[in-house]
């Protein structure tokens, strides 16, 4: 579990963040949820939105990723507040429809071609 694997590593990278020195990471995913808040279902609501984005998902084809598909980007930082020491995590989520992304970001569509590229085959 986390514990064992990766606690260590992770309270080490936090304890040498400074404040003179933040720390951004950037994370990226291909889905048919629009939604910014991706939350565990917790409710009936929830999974029944659940049920129309795995229904949305099973209907996509090459012809019509570009309108049902949205790439989702996440931009987080780390960062150490001077005074108490504490600690600052922050999340900006960006969500753009797939079409959008590769017909205005050109250089956007060859960055995501070159990430999907080399993703294992099994990966997906």
């Amino acid at each position: 579990g986390f514990q064992e694997s990766l606690a260590g590593h992770v309270s080490t990278f936090l304890e040498k963040v400074k404040p003179e020195r933040p720390f951004w990471r950037a994370n990226w995913g291909v889905d048919a949820n629009p939604n910014l808040p991706q939350f565990p279902l917790e409710n009936a609501k929830d999974i029944e939105e659940a049920e129309q984005h795995a229904i949305r998902r099973g209907s996509i084809t090459p012809e019509n990723a570009g309108e049902k598909l949205f790439l989702r980007v996440e931009r987080q930082t780390f960062s150490r507040l001077p005074e108490s020491q504490a600690l600052l995590f922050t999340i900006h989520t960006f969500v753009r429809p797939l079409k959008e992304v590769v017909t205005k970001r050109p250089e956007v569509a060859r960055k995501l071609c070159v990430s999907v590229c080399q993703l294992p085959h099994d990966f997906a």
